[in-house]
């Protein structure tokens, strides 16, 4: 058992020497197949030192096989594939000084029974060569890494942030366009389960390739000549966001500054718009560093559930029930009165070419793919598996989120919801207010 273990874990980091040097496919081959067939052969005897050894070769294993990987495979220029070639001979080095060492210290007190001493001689070793035993990885130092990392429940929080916004405001008029019901309920469904699965594609993406951005995915599937095409794509969709998001703001700002006292001659659309765009979102776009943001994006969030949990409210507690809701009716202490809820056009299976104003209302409402390899690479232990483990949950909770208020809004008014849902509702409605 000794001696199946020791020459386990040897050989993973002798194979990461065959392929530096380049040896034949078939010597390759048949090293990581003894790998295997040894991995089998003695998983019944594995001791603690054997596998913190084990765990180390893995290491030195996966920082050389990949760069080498990417730099035979794909077009870089010489001097980075020569850097590249230069930390792998590296880590080649550190690899086989770590085998020499454990054949001189670690391996005479296995021979003897002695699995204390070997995992004190383990664990010695590791910090010399500076290796984390509990990763698959080498830890700062000897690798690049990411400056931080989210946990499981982290991410899932910042991903849900990062998707949810203005965008569900108008989910609602959506199906009011003519969507039974039980139809935009499915596309909802349907459109969030397309977007979840598209999101863990490039998180798989990330992992195959060992790149951190689109423009590095491009570059490596496509051609690095045309990598410029995908930031571009990306700054358009971004932009054409931007002024979606700022008509929204218009929408919100107009009467809740009304509210206030605000005179009308100040107070117009268009004026807001620009004033919010050159005082507030141009000076915002311009920071480096959206840390200082980390705090207004959490208020976000939580407005936006705030918002989903009014729009429910109002939808249950009959202020705006047709002829006998408190803000419907004519006299409510204001010059003010709302269009009436209509039901008219009211389906559950009904389906047309309307439908497509919802499918492009979820499509903005479930977007924040552009991001997506900035979140594979700040998740804990990233790798495919975890990465579609946090994604499907967070997309999980958006669309439940996006089917609350969806079908909550249009339930409340009809087929006179507006794009911005929040524009149907009584200027005198403090908890509108609120949510604006």
């Amino acid at each position: 058992a000794c001696i199946l273990r020791l020459h386990h874990n040897i050989i993973q980091i002798i194979s990461s020497t065959i392929i530096m040097k380049q040896t034949p496919h078939f010597i390759t081959v048949a090293l990581l197949g003894s790998i295997v067939i040894l991995q089998h052969s003695n998983s019944c005897c594995y001791a603690a030192p054997s596998s913190a050894i084990e765990s180390s070769a893995k290491s030195r294993l996966i920082n050389v096989l990949m760069p080498l990987r990417k730099n035979k495979r794909h077009g870089r220029p010489a001097e980075q594939r020569q850097q590249i070639s230069d930390n792998a001979d590296t880590e080649h080095n550190n690899g086989a000084n770590y085998i020499l060492h454990a054949l001189e210290h670690v391996v005479p007190t296995i021979l003897h029974h002695n699995n204390e001493d070997s995992s004190v001689v383990v664990e010695s070793m590791n910090a010399e060569y500076n290796v984390d035993s509990n990763s698959n990885g080498i830890i700062e130092g000897k690798r690049e890494s990411s400056s931080s990392s989210s946990s499981m429940t982290a991410s899932i929080f910042n991903l849900v942030n990062n998707v949810a916004g203005a965008g569900v405001l108008t989910l609602s008029a959506g199906v009011a366009k003519g969507t039974g019901w039980m139809q935009a309920l499915l596309m909802c469904g349907i459109l969030g389960a397309m977007s979840s699965h598209t999101f863990t594609l490039i998180g798989e993406a990330c992992h195959l390739t060992g790149e951190t951005d689109f423009k590095g995915l491009w570059g490596v599937t496509i051609g690095h000549d045309s990598a410029y095409l995908v930031d571009l794509l990306i700054a358009v969709m971004c932009f054409a966001v931007t002024i979606i998001y700022i008509g929204i703001l218009g929408d919100v700002f107009t009467p809740l500054l009304a509210s206030v006292g605000l005179p009308d001659a100040m107070n117009g659309r268009t004026t807001n718009i620009l004033a919010i765009s050159t005082f507030a979102l141009l000076p915002l776009s311009l920071i480096r560093n959206l840390s200082a943001l980390a705090f207004t994006s959490t208020l976000g969030f939580a407005s936006v559930l705030y918002t989903v949990a009014f729009v429910l409210l109002r939808s249950l507690d009959g202020t705006y029930a047709l002829g006998t809701g408190k803000f419907v009716v004519d006299q409510v202490g204001s010059s003010v009165n709302i269009q009436q809820p209509s039901f008219v056009h009211k389906s559950t299976w009904n389906l047309n070419f309307a439908a497509l104003v919802l499918a492009s209302n979820l499509g903005l409402a479930y977007v924040a793919h552009y991001n997506g390899p900035i979140f594979y690479r700040e998740l804990e232990d990233a790798c495919p598996k975890q990465f579609g483990k946090m994604v499907h949950i967070a997309f999980g909770i958006l669309t439940a989120l996006y089917a609350v208020i969806m079908l909550a809004g249009y339930f409340t008014f009809g087929d006179v919801t507006q794009g911005n849902i929040l524009l149907n509702y009584h200027p005198s409605d403090m908890l509108s207010s609120q949510s604006r």
